[in-house]
């Protein structure tokens, strides 16, 4: 573990802020959207908590990978949260069902 200045907690608060101040209705869109997949899987019985707790590392790399094209000045558009390699999807679903066991 690295032990940091708080005052990067800051820093992090602040250019998280910019990134959204650089399309807030797109990142609005694909927050809603994340939280409203969430909640339809959320009404399957026993399996729709666990397979969005299995997808939820691809969730996170999709949201990485927004921030990533923004941060190089790209426009942020929906497609844009499918990206990342094919290779690390298994590594993705692999943490998910890891992940779901901690829960």
């Amino acid at each position: 573990m690295r032990v940091v200045p708080a005052r990067n907690g800051w820093f992090w608060l602040v250019s998280g802020f910019a990134l959204f101040r650089k399309s807030p209705p797109m990142w609005l869109f694909l927050v809603f959207t994340y939280y409203i997949a969430v909640a339809l899987l959320g009404q399957i019985s026993y399996v729709g908590p666990a397979v969005s707790t299995v997808l939820l590392p691809a969730f996170s790399v999709s949201f990485m990978a927004m921030c990533a094209v923004l941060e190089r000045g790209g426009l942020l558009r929906p497609c844009c949260s499918s990206r990342g390699s094919e290779a690390d999807r298994p590594r993705w679903f692999a943490l998910g069902v890891l992940y779901s066991f901690r829960s």
